[in-house]
């Protein structure tokens, strides 16, 4: 009974020791996986979950074709003047002023001006503007300005006086003499009440 009971106890004794390395091993053989799963990361294997789908952009807003014309037409007169101003102005080149013409009668969207009070305009500006090399860097507001007042339906009065005033500034402080700037004025103002 003696060598019973021992067995018992040295079997008892073999399991409870043997537990531990059973769990040992359960453990050794975990981190191993996880190195190697490292080891794949980094030699290109990719073990981590795919990164959410991105949400798709917000659909761009629709491009108003009234505010696109309107933009167009400053941008083409902005490059009308810049042209005249680089012209010489014993000889400017006919097609500036045909380029000119087009992008003030598309700058009315409603009543067109007459023909005859464009040319004026045009030819005074002309004479204004070529060569005045000092006026490049307002060429983008004189085409603003030219825009508005071309297309005088939608200025209250005061607004069309504002600007007016705005475009001679523009070009008394470039070196235009306030005479001519003053005739200058008064074209474009002609041009205005007949779009009004």
């Amino acid at each position: 009974m003696k060598n019973a009971s021992l067995l018992l106890l040295t079997s008892l004794l073999l399991t409870a020791l043997a537990s531990p390395a059973q769990n040992f091993n359960l453990i050794k053989d975990q981190a191993r996986r996880a190195g190697q799963a490292q080891n794949n990361a980094s030699a290109g294997g990719n073990l981590t979950p795919p990164p959410p789908a991105p949400t798709p952009a917000p659909a761009a807003p629709a491009v108003n074709p009234a505010l696109n014309a309107t933009l167009q037409n400053i941008s083409a007169l902005s490059q009308d003047i810049t042209r005249l101003i680089g012209s010489d102005p014993a000889n400017p080149d006919p097609a500036l002023k045909a380029a000119l013409l087009n992008d003030l009668v598309e700058a009315a969207q409603g009543t067109k001006p007459t023909k005859e009070s464009l040319q004026k305009f045009a030819d005074r500006l002309i004479t204004t503007v070529a060569g005045h090399k000092t006026l490049r860097d307002a060429a983008p507001r004189l085409g603003q300005c030219l825009h508005a007042l071309s297309n005088a339906s939608h200025l209250s009065d005061a607004q069309q006086t504002q600007l007016t005033g705005v475009l001679s500034k523009l070009l008394v402080k470039a070196g235009i003499f306030q005479d001519d700037a003053d005739q200058l004025v008064e074209s474009i103002k002609t041009i205005s009440a007949q779009t009004k």
